[in-house]
This record gives structure tokens, sequence and C-alpha cells, in this order.
């Protein structure tokens, strides 16, 4: 098998309104989104989540982006994310009326729900074994 330095370096999300995306990934997922801007060589006004530092070349850079699309150019796809407290976040995903695809539910590589974003996109949640939550402990 050849060796190869391909990686991952970008996932971007083409959303038919970018600030109530932002409510979601931001203020109910968590995800540390900055605020909406332009770059200053134009281009459109979208947010993002960066992990690493891209000038310091580092090999865990990945950058998480939320884009306006054009009218039917929305993103279908699914994308997956680690939390420590799944039952915190499937209450606070519950109450604010998401769709819950499939509620949290035990999986060879830890606790997995899934949920539909305000575009359709199915996005994975899950907790890694070890990663006890106080209220999976019936501590919360």
């Amino acid at each position: 098998m050849p060796s190869s330095d391909v990686r991952l370096i970008e996932v971007e999300l083409r959303v038919r309104d970018l600030d109530r995306s932002l409510r979601f990934y931001r203020d109910l997922l968590g995800l540390p989104l900055g605020q909406p801007e332009v770059h200053e060589d134009g281009g459109l006004r979208h947010a993002h989540a960066s992990r690493g530092s891209w000038s310091d070349g580092a090999k865990d850079f990945l950058l998480f982006n939320i884009y306006p699309a054009e009218t039917g150019q929305e993103s279908r796809t699914n994308v997956g994310f680690a939390v420590e407290d799944l039952d915190g976040l499937h209450a606070r995903l519950k109450s604010a009326g998401v769709d819950v695809v499939h509620p949290p539910e035990a999986k060879s590589w830890g606790r997995t729900a899934v949920y539909r974003d305000p575009d359709g996109n199915t996005i994975s949640v899950t907790q890694l074994p070890g990663e006890d939550s106080l209220s999976s402990r019936g501590m919360g």
C-alpha cells in the first residue's frame, strides 16, 4: 500500500441561512465558530472554526466553514463530532426543537446520536468510550 501525505484539512457546508446555521452549530452544538466575516480580498460572508494553525503547518489543522449557498446548492452531508456529555447535548438540542434522527444509543465505538441541522444535513454526535459524563452516571 503506497504511503500518502494526503490529509483532511477542511469541511465546508453550504447553507440557506448563515445566521440560522450559526445558532445551530455555535449556540446549540457548542462549536467555537467566530463571528461572520469577509476576507480582505473579498468573497462571501462566512463563519469558521479551526483546530491547529494553518500558518504553523500543524499536522492536526482542520477548518470547519459555513458559507451561504446559492439557491439549490445547499450541502447534503453527514458531519460527525465527538463530545464529552452526549446526554446534556441531547437534552439541549431536544428542548430547542432540533430534529432527532436517532436518540443516543450504545455502539461499539461509543454512545452516538444523530440529528438534522436546519438545512437537512445529518449531524452524528458521539461520546467516546471512557468519556463518561456526570449525567450518564446519574449525577447530572
